[in-house]
């Protein structure tokens, strides 16, 4: 009689989406036939035990049909240790889009636990992780195979991945607002979620609560060397009660639904017991950009530039940036729930600004409307002499 079985299926659990095929070009399933039927989503368990998918499920959700079409996995669906799970679309019947789509991945307790967009597939050439778990890539298909990490295959008939951009990396093709995909449980990977998805995430405060009435904001570190960066950021809105204390560099744990205010994606917690503190940590660094950079690709993150005053207005000042005259001055807010007054200001005065790239628009279809919350005192420096 042989031993039995040790299956994980706990919150503690991970499998990441490892490769996914939108458009092939080879007969992958082995029917004879080269058609939908050979697309595939692969599953990847990085763990030291195997992990039962019963009640697991992946769905997928593209521009032509956003209706999403789901698959639940069943007590059949078991993954080995460091093993992967091969779902062809003639099992799932999911039907991915060459044009675009997105595939998500949710475990049995309906939290969102990996995802990947693209737009326009090639033909014969697959999105996957390299290596295994690692950053996405366009390469040649390996189902239920190991993805190197060599360069891309596919002769020359596929892209080469995009350098890494000062912004993190990992960046899947067609990932909205050029964000990344990243590992799981993060702040990256949540902000891939749909409206109304349930998202749980671990990242680092780097606005604490109090300072913006209901909402505190929280990033991901950058990838090494720049761990110490600010990566992808978004608010987190609490309905009601009152948070737990928090200060900024903290590392907090929670959990709640993706949903929109004003333009601005923002993760709303129903209850203080859904935020937890992991611990504490060194704060943050701004990333530096430029004034034409503010906009929908780093909202939520926290940011840092300088700029020559053009005009103020209320609780705001407004910086443009000598170096390119033609690019809109960005608009800084003290808003009044902080407790302190914008500077006073002159036209012509160079400023260093440090805060974070927000977004409210006064209608839909929600467009526009990009300005830079600052925090404390210390994110508005006058540049004497300059």
């Amino acid at each position: 009689m042989s031993a039995p079985l040790r299956v994980r299926q706990g919150a503690d659990t991970v499998v990441l989406l490892n490769e996914v095929l939108a458009a092939p070009g080879a007969d992958h399933n082995g029917d004879g036939a080269i058609n939908s039927n050979d697309e595939y989503i692969e599953l990847y368990n990085p763990g030291p035990a195997p992990v039962s998918l019963a009640g697991w499920r992946l769905q997928d959700r593209s521009s032509s049909a956003p209706a999403r079409r789901r698959f639940v996995l069943g007590t059949q669906h078991l993954i080995a240790a460091g093993g992967r799970l091969l779902i062809f679309g003639g099992e799932s019947h999911i039907g991915l889009n060459d044009a675009g789509d997105r595939v998500e991945l949710y475990d049995g307790n309906d939290r969102l636990v990996d995802a990947v967009e693209w737009t326009n597939a090639q033909r014969g050439q697959s999105l996957s992780r390299v290596p295994d778990g690692g950053a996405w890539q366009v390469r040649g298909p390996t189902p239920n195979q190991p993805n190197p990490g060599d360069a891309p295959s596919g002769q020359g008939s596929g892209p080469t991945p995009e350098s890494p951009s000062p912004w993190g990396s990992g960046a899947a093709p067609g990932t909205p607002g050029g964000e990344a995909v990243g590992p799981f449980q993060s702040v990256t990977a949540a902000k891939l979620a749909g409206m109304d998805d349930g998202v749980h995430f671990v990242g680092v405060v780097t606005v604490p609560p109090g300072l913006f009435n209901s909402t505190f904001y929280v990033a991901d570190p950058a990838l090494p060397p720049n761990e110490k960066t600010a990566w992808l950021g978004i608010q987190v809105y609490l309905r009601r009660g009152v948070f737990p204390q928090l200060a900024e560099g903290d590392r907090v744990d929670a959990q709640g639904k993706m949903h929109s205010f004003r333009g601005e994606r923002e993760i709303r917690v129903e209850r203080p017991e859904d935020i937890w503190r992991v611990g504490p940590g060194e704060p943050l660094q701004p990333l530096p950009i430029a004034i034409a950079d503010v906009g929908e690709s780093l909202e939520g993150r926290l940011v840092t530039f300088e700029g020559v005053v053009s005009g103020w207005q209320g609780d705001s000042i407004f910086l443009g940036d000598p170096a390119q005259p033609d690019a809109e001055p960005v608009k800084v807010t003290v808003r009044s729930s902080l407790g302190w007054r914008r500077p006073y200001v002159n036209r012509g005065e160079h400023w260093r600004v440090t805060g974070i790239v927000s977004q409210f628009t006064a209608a839909a279809p929600w467009n526009g409307g990009y300005r830079v919350l600052v925090r404390f005192p210390k994110d508005l420096i006058e540049k004497s002499g300059q």
